[in-house]
């Protein structure tokens, strides 16, 4: 069945794709689905996790990234390993509209950002990256929790060039699904992840109370108290 012959009630955030149906792709759909806000859609080359998604309720429909599913997409959500997302957006390119909102789950910004880059030539007004501060000890899609982003931080790393319709969108998006949303600059961003991930959440805390006491932006304190 292809995207048009479906029944198109268009929802809140419209339709919104998931490409890479792990736990956090997969959270993220269901957390959207079960609260009505998105029409979802995935996509991912494990066909097993894709067909897992459609039978437990994480996504409406499975999707292929062609351009009958990419250019209609609303939202477009980048769930991969961080090491993929250069490719996937290599094959999605072709077909993007600039209306459509495309952002990602991943841990490090920098890197994303320039995998973008490559992908593009340069980047994007409707690329925003982001980041939720939130995970559990399960893989794959059976492990959707469409609670798992409530009262948990989601960092939103917006670029010299992003849309500020677009940027709302992305703000508004992750308040609806329960998080509490921070804004921060990619280098920021990936030097506090980096400062405070690897420790023991003792050491991470009192490393914290350090940084938000030196030079760097309050909002640092903000991030690494949250569980990672």
């Amino acid at each position: 069945m292809t995207l048009g012959s479906m029944p198109q009630e268009k929802k809140k955030f419209g339709n919104v794709m998931i490409i890479g149906l792990g736990m956090i792709g997969g959270s993220f759909a269901k957390a959207l689905k079960d609260r009505g806000l998105a029409t979802l859609y995935g996509a991912d080359r494990r066909e097993g996790e894709l067909a897992l998604g459609v039978s437990t309720g994480v996504i409406d429909y499975p999707a292929q990234l062609t351009e009958d599913y990419i250019a209609k997409m609303d939202v477009i959500v980048l769930a991969t390993p961080v090491r993929a997302m250069e490719s996937v957006l290599q094959e999605i390119k072709p077909f993007l509209s600039v209306d459509t909102l495309v952002t990602d789950v991943g841990s490090t910004k920098g890197s994303v950002v320039e995998s973008a880059r490559r992908a593009f030539g340069s980047l994007p007004s409707n690329f925003i990256p982001s980041h939720p501060i939130a995970g559990a000890e399960k893989s794959g899609v059976l492990a959707a929790n469409p609670s798992l982003f409530e009262k948990h931080m989601a960092i939103v790393t917006p670029l010299s060039g992003s849309n500020p319709v677009l940027l709302d969108r992305l703000h508004r998006i992750w308040r609806a699904i329960g998080a509490d949303v921070v804004s921060m600059d990619v280098e920021h961003h990936d030097h506090v992840l980096a400062s405070s991930s690897h420790l023991p959440h003792l050491l991470a805390y009192t490393l914290v109370d350090a940084l938000a006491n030196g030079d760097r932006k309050p909002g640092c304190f903000q991030v690494c108290r949250w569980r990672f």
